[in-house]
């Protein structure tokens, strides 16, 4: 049941970032609008990765890469017939170098303010998904594998589990 609950909370976080900007011409290449920034830039193009990409080579060079995967904690309490599962969800955020750090700070608070706290999530079986913390990482680098400018999103997220 366990594993099953995982795939479903996996699948759930994965179909909302799909959701994410506007399809250019499909759900994992898409245009994110960055006017509201005010600056050169109008959208970022980004190209969504399930995982972290081993294959530098295969991913599209003239967009942005955006790579996320779900961690399971080994955190979960029980009660008589409820279960709560700890879940962090990944974004890495890997923008061209061309770009700047403040461009890659812009598509990292689009992703952020797109996993919105207490989004709820109906899963299968009257369980549920709640958001409870978004956060980026404290620091953008320089991804030495990528050469690419690389941040993190990530979403702190509880499953509520009813048992029978």
């Amino acid at each position: 049941m366990t594993n099953f609950i995982d795939l479903e909370v996996r699948k759930s976080l994965d179909n909302y970032l799909l959701t994410i900007g506007e399809a250019a011409p499909d759900d994992i290449n898409k245009k994110l609008d960055l006017i509201k920034f005010e600056t050169e830039f109008a959208y970022a193009e980004i190209y969504l990765s399930v995982g972290e990409m081993s294959d530098v080579s295969s991913m599209p060079k003239d967009k942005d890469w955006i790579e996320y995967f779900l961690v399971k904690s080994p955190r979960s309490f029980m009660n008589e017939s409820i279960e709560k599962k700890h879940y962090q969800y990944g974004v890495w955020i890997k923008t061209k170098p061309e770009n700047g750090l403040g461009y890659n700070e812009m598509v990292s608070s689009l992703i952020e303010e797109h996993f919105s706290l207490n989004t709820i999530f109906n899963l299968k079986n009257n369980n549920t998904l709640n958001i409870s913390r978004v956060h980026q990482n404290a620091s953008i680098s320089v991804d030495k594998r990528t050469g690419r400018v690389f941040n993190r999103v990530f979403v702190d997220c509880t499953a509520t589990i009813n048992h029978p």
